[in-house]
């Protein structure tokens, strides 16, 4: 037996013209496209809602800053800080003078704490405590938004 040497192998196929065969399936990309933009969104839906909650908050502060500001003014005798927080309707009879003079029939406020608020569109109450005279009363402080700012418009307390 003669030795022949390795089988012959025949050449590919030729393919038909202008065919060519599917390129190699590729590996499936990771499906993180979509975090992409999901991340950005969601930091910046919760930033809106922060920036919206502190917005909102000291929004709903600024009567009870007035209010305090008002009554510290009050307590400290700075009658023409106090009166400056008025409201044009209070301040259009009455002087600083008068104002101060009309104030010693209640006492001298030695405490107040005034902690919430409710507004709405421009007016605005305040409910807490005052202090006059070593006497603490439940008190309501009625505001108003004239010119941009939140001005003292009526107290009413509830002795």
């Amino acid at each position: 037996m003669t030795d022949a040497g390795p089988p012959a192998v025949s050449p590919p196929a030729a393919e038909p013209y202008g065919w060519t065969p599917p390129a190699a399936p590729t590996r499936p990309r990771a499906r993180l496209g979509w975090l992409a933009i999901a991340i950005p969104m969601v930091v910046l839906i919760v930033a809106g809602g922060i920036l919206a909650v502190v917005l909102g908050v000291g929004k709903l502060t600024e009567p009870i800053d007035v209010t305090n500001d008002f009554l510290a003014a009050l307590r400290d005798e700075r009658w023409t800080d106090a009166y400056d927080l008025l409201c044009e309707r209070e301040r259009v009879p009455q002087s600083p003078a008068d104002f101060a003079r009309d104030l010693e029939q209640y006492g001298p406020v030695t405490a107040y704490d005034f902690k919430s608020s409710e507004i709405t569109n421009s007016r605005a109450t305040t409910e807490g405590t005052i202090e006059l005279d070593g006497v603490e009363n439940d008190a309501r402080v009625h505001l108003r938004r004239e010119d941009g700012a939140w001005k003292v418009c009526n107290i009413d307390l509830g002795r």
